[in-house]
This record gives structure tokens, C-alpha cells and sequence, in this order.
């Protein structure tokens, strides 16, 4: 009876050793970074929160814009889709290629700015000055409508480092724009 327990914490502890290390692959570090995102994890969001809201030139938003703003950016992380394509393993170098699936937002911004070089004066106040918040309006609910999914391709790169351990490099401001779905702005 013994040596069946001593036979069987070893297989034990063995296999949780074992299943500890399946979650240290390249492809797993960067499925979780992308998991993330479609939380809108406050590890990840806090990260990004300076890139998100420098997007669209938001220093012009009032509070209650940047909070919509930020509701709709998180809203657009939880719609992400992705698939791992590719794994690719040099020595202490990997490079994961994930597709993702995002709103467009870039080219909602875009026909956003065409409409308003067209229809100015919808946007302007009663002295005929541009008045952003319509403006902004205007942009935040053809965001909710008009948004359509485009697919972009990440290779994300990562190291190993001294303790053995996957870690994703810093993301370059083109797969950040990628990721918010404001890519070609």
C-alpha cells in the first residue's frame, strides 16, 4: 500500500509539473495576452490607455466623451476574434502569427472626417464655429452602426528569459493600431 502512494504522488506531482509547462509556449503567452484584450483586462487596458485614447487626437474630449470613448474601445476588444496561424521557434526567439479580427475603426474615423469636410456646418455652433462634441457624436454612434470587421495578420515576437519563461516583446505602435482596429490612420 505504501509504495501504491508513493507511486502515485509521484505520478502526481510529475503530471502537475508536466501541465505547468504546457502553459509556457509561445503560442499560450500570446493566446493569453490576446485573451486579455478581449476582457478588456486592467493589466492590459492600463498599458494601452495612453495609445488608445492619443488615437483619434482625443485632448479634446470632455470627461463624459473619454468615458464613452473608453466603453466603446473595451466593447471593440470584447468583439475581437483571433486564430494562431503559425508558431516559429529559434533558440530563445519565437515569433507566434496570429489573425485577428476587429471593427474597422479606421475607416470609420476616415468617412467620419469626409462627411464633416462635406456637411460643416452640421457641426457648427450658432457663431459657426466646428463644435467637437457633435462632432464626436456623430463619430461615436457610426462606431455602434457602421463598423465593419477587417482581418489583419500580427507576428508577435517573444524570448525566453533566465528563468526559462516565455514573454511577449513590447508590441510596435503598427500592431498596437492593429489590435484597436485604427490601423492605416
Amino acid at each position: 500500500m505504501k509504495k501504491w502512494l508513493i507511486l502515485f504522488f509521484s505520478i502526481f506531482f510529475i503530471g502537475c509539473g508536466s501541465i505547468k509547462d504546457l502553459s509556457n509556449t509561445p503560442t499560450r503567452k500570446v493566446e493569453a495576452y490576446l485573451n486579455k484584450y478581449q476582457i478588456a483586462d486592467d493589466s492590459i487596458f492600463k498599458d494601452i490607455y495612453d495609445d488608445v485614447m492619443d488615437i483619434f487626437n482625443t485632448t479634446d474630449l470632455s470627461e463624459g466623451e473619454k468615458i464613452r470613448y473608453e466603453k466603446m474601445m473595451k466593447k471593440n476588444y470584447g468583439d475581437m476574434t483571433y486564430e494562431v496561424k503559425d508558431e516559429r521557434i529559434d533558440g530563445d526567439n519565437a515569433i507566434v502569427t496570429a489573425e485577428i479580427n476587429v471593427k474597422d475603426l479606421a475607416k470609420v474615423k476616415e468617412n467620419a472626417d469626409e462627411y464633416l469636410e462635406d456637411h460643416k456646418e452640421e457641426f457648427q455652433d450658432e457663431n459657426g464655429i466646428l463644435n467637437d462634441s457633435l462632432f464626436h457624436n456623430y463619430l461615436f454612434e457610426h462606431w455602434d452602426s457602421d463598423s465593419e470587421i477587417i482581418t489583419y495578420t500580427i507576428d508577435f515576437t517573444l524570448y525566453k528569459n533566465e528563468d526559462g519563461k516565455w514573454k511577449l516583446d513590447s508590441l510596435t505602435k503598427e500592431q498596437k493600431q492593429k489590435l484597436h482596429g485604427t490601423y492605416s490612420i
